[in-house]
């Protein structure tokens, strides 16, 4: 008897060897993206856009390789006639990182960028700490929640206060992407190293994936993210390369003079070029470009990742 059940154990053992191992389940391949647009601010030497441009002017490339421009439109918003008059800025108020004692600042930082705000403008605020906070509502829902605002609501924890703001960033970004075929400002008013931070070592660090989203969240929705810090001229000097460089946005630090930051950044936010490319690189998690203008004395702002 037990060599007979020996004998079945021995045969049901050879059986499950002969099988088939089950397949591994395959990573689905990334989605293609069609087409991408791209908003591109032009600068002269005193930081002023530049009108007037034409589609030839420009030249841009993805992954270092040359793009052809198919589509192109001058955008020239002055926030009064309606929508298609538009300017949209979404403020973004840093109370992790900035001092208890700075919350009176912070405030009348932002409302002096909202003072700016037309009556076709579309404006919000959102704190980074609140969740519930949404880029949407227009101006009144805005000064409420500046009025609400208060700093150094929690402390600062380093790694998971950068990934609290990219997250916020990218939650913002999805908000604004409905509005379509517009430049969208987030201007994040707070610590240069949370509102800008660098990320050097890709795939190997933890705020790989946070980063990610935050780049593809921006670049679908035309968001570009400008950094202001409260800190005047003693904030961090700007190094360039961070989350701000990436979205196509701008840095003003080191510097007390909050109007002519918001007089900059609201002037960019209305006139700017619309470049629209079919893209010819695989797709991958994220691409490069670069955007150029063929005349002298002229810089751009434009984003340079996007994900597919």
């Amino acid at each position: 008897m037990r060599s007979t059940l020996r004998l079945r154990a021995a045969v049901a053992a050879i059986c499950l060897l002969a099988l088939p191992a089950p397949a591994r389940p395959q990573k689905a391949p990334a989605e293609r993206t069609s087409s991408v647009e791209l908003d591109v601010v032009v600068l002269d030497k005193d930081d002023r856009p530049v009108r007037g441009l034409h589609q030839g002017d420009f030249v841009v490339k993805e992954d270092n390789r040359p793009v052809a421009v198919t589509t192109f439109t001058e955008v020239s918003a002055a926030g009064i006639s309606g929508r298609s008059d538009s300017r949209v800025v979404s403020v973004l108020l840093d109370d992790n990182s900035v001092p208890l004692n700075a919350t009176t600042v912070m405030q009348n930082i932002a409302r002096l960028f909202l003072s700016f705000a037309r009556p076709a403008d579309i404006v919000s605020a959102v704190r980074l700490t609140h969740r519930e906070d949404e880029a949407a509502g227009g101006l009144p829902a805005a000064l409420e929640t500046i009025d609400a605002y208060r700093a150094g609501s929690l402390g600062f924890f380093g790694r998971t206060m950068s990934e609290d703001a990219m997250q916020t960033i990218a939650k913002a970004a999805r908000q604004l992407e409905p509005i379509e075929h517009r430049r969208k400002v987030l201007v994040c008013i707070g610590s240069r190293d949370v509102c800008d931070p660098y990320f050097e070592v890709p795939e190997n660090s933890l705020l790989w994936k946070s980063w990610r989203d935050a780049l593809v969240a921006t670049a679908r929705a035309n968001v570009s993210v400008y950094v202001v810090s409260p800190g005047g001229v003693t904030g961090r000097v700007d190094l360039g390369g961070g989350l701000v460089d990436a979205t196509g946005g701008g840095a003003f630090v080191r510097s007390n003079d909050f109007e002519r930051s918001a007089r900059m950044i609201w002037n960019e936010a209305g006139h700017y070029y619309l470049l629209g490319y079919v893209p010819t690189a695989r797709a991958r998690d994220l691409h490069s470009i670069d955007v150029s203008v063929r005349r002298s004395g002229l810089h751009v702002r434009a984003r340079q990742k996007r994900g597919d």
